[in-house]
């Protein structure tokens, strides 16, 4: 290391409490004990009882006892002080607050810490020119996370509940209220959602719309990844959706739509990002890490337009179905680690091109089957000739984790405006054999707000 310096926790009057804390929260000592150096305590006392306790609890799995502590302290030479400390140590009482005060601070502090030292390697690296282990030893400074997730206790049913409301209110609502209904309230955390539709039938204008209405009705924070075309006609595009005019006559208008934007004064964010189809869910993370360091925004819902044309986290295989089922993994994993909705879209094949929807299923999607396995929800999008001319599409749901499937519903589209519009016409209601009376009555319902 070019540069030799020595790091100290800035909780200097708390690290008696510190080290007591440990015998309150195991698992922060287990997150923590192999990231802590001894040399980061002020006392030098300290520092050695945390080398004791780090040797004990390695060998033995648990931590010593007051008298076992003070026969190490014996070999060590401890002084008044010493023995003082472990006798303040062992009385400590401290309530949940402070353990998370202490946790999050050192947390914080080691985090730094790693940075650092990250950054001065990297000054005899960059001599050496070794800049894929600069990369490297930069980037698991910055996503170092002690955290382990032990996953749910099935008995804590009151924490299960409460992180079930979190997840069951977090829902963002679609920009039609009868898909809305058959979902459950919309699209959840920590899933994945696909529209699939053959060529031109509308998957990036559903997509564009999804993107559009949860910044602009909803004031969500939202990053839509474009793969397929530039950010500027994306652009364009949302522009002809939101503002009711065509697509062709947008940039003639674009001084009223200026003027729109700089009196609306959003807080929240819509980010347009277009990437390589080289692109991966590394690529993407690493975006919407940039997002929050630059900006400090924390993206709510995830738009990838879209993941037929992505490329997996791992190296091509040359198989489509394991690649692209690969991508619908990688977009799922990505999902849940963020604890955000992901929307996408995938291609149905040429066989689907003359199906009624009715008939249309999950067989037809194009190249693997995989990804409707991944996916949480599926919505099918096609429409005849006869409903293109009169502006008509129909949504259904060929796989539904929150609700049921095989609904059909019909919208109104205006490719000119690059718009779906809710009919509130239910074809199906989900069941085998559809009753009229009661696709009424969902509709009712929906109308009304009950659903």
């Amino acid at each position: 290391m070019s540069e030799q310096y020595v790091e100290k926790f800035d909780f200097e009057n708390l690290e008696t409490d510190f080290i007591a804390s440990f015998f309150h929260d195991r698992k922060m000592w287990v997150d923590l004990k192999d990231h802590i150096d001894p040399t980061y305590f002020n006392n030098q006392n300290i520092s050695t009882i945390f080398k004791i306790f780090k040797l004990f609890f390695d060998k033995y799995n648990d931590f010593p006892s007051k008298d076992q502590l003070k026969v190490y302290a014996k070999k060590k030479n401890f002084d008044k002080d010493g023995y003082k400390t472990i006798n303040d140590i062992y009385a400590k009482t401290l309530e949940v607050k402070d353990i998370e005060f202490l946790r999050t601070e050192a947390n914080s502090f080691i985090k730094n810490s790693k940075l650092e030292r990250a950054i001065l390697k990297s000054v005899d690296l960059l001599e050496q020119k070794k800049y894929p282990e600069i990369y490297d030893a930069v980037t698991e400074a910055v996503h170092w996370n002690p955290e382990v997730n032990l996953g749910t206790n099935y008995s804590n049913a009151q924490e299960r509940y409460a992180r079930l409301f979190e997840l069951i209110t977090g829902v963002v609502s679609t920009p039609w209220e009868t898909l809305n209904y058959f979902l459950s309230g919309g699209f959840y955390r920590k899933e994945l959602y696909l529209f699939v539709a053959s060529s031109s039938v509308g998957k990036s204008i559903a997509l564009d719309q999804v993107a559009l209405h949860s910044w602009d009705k909803l004031g969500l924070n939202v990053a839509i990844i474009t793969l397929e075309m530039s950010e500027e006609r994306k652009g364009q595009r949302m522009d002809a959706c939101k503002f009711g005019i065509p697509v062709t006559s947008v940039f003639d208008e674009r001084l009223k739509i200026i003027k729109s934007f700089e009196h609306e004064n959003k807080k929240n964010k819509l980010f347009i990002k277009e990437m390589p189809q080289t692109a991966t869910t590394a690529d993407i993370e690493q975006y919407l890490y940039q997002i929050q360091l630059y900006e400090n925004v924390k993206i709510d819902i995830l738009i990838v337009d879209y993941m037929d044309i992505m490329s997996p986290r791992r190296a091509r295989t040359g198989n489509d179905y394991q690649d692209q089922g690969s991508v619908g993994t990688d977009l799922r994993d990505l999902a849940k680690k963020l604890a955000i909705p992901v929307v996408s879209a995938s291609q149905f094949s040429r066989g689907a091109l003359d199906i009624p929807i009715e008939e249309l299923n999950e067989g037809k999607i194009a190249d693997s089957w995989k990804k409707i396995m991944i996916a949480d929800g599926v919505i099918a999008m096609a429409l005849t000739p006869e409903e293109r001319r009169n502006g008509k599409i129909n949504f259904k749901g060929l796989k539904n984790r929150n609700g049921l499937k095989d609904f059909i519903i019909k919208l109104k589209i205006q490719y000119e405006l690059l718009k779906i519009t809710d009919m509130h016409e239910i074809i199906s209601n989900g069941y085998k054999a559809s009753n009229d009376d009661e696709d009424e009555e969902i509709v009712g319902e929906v109308r009304e707000g009950r659903a």
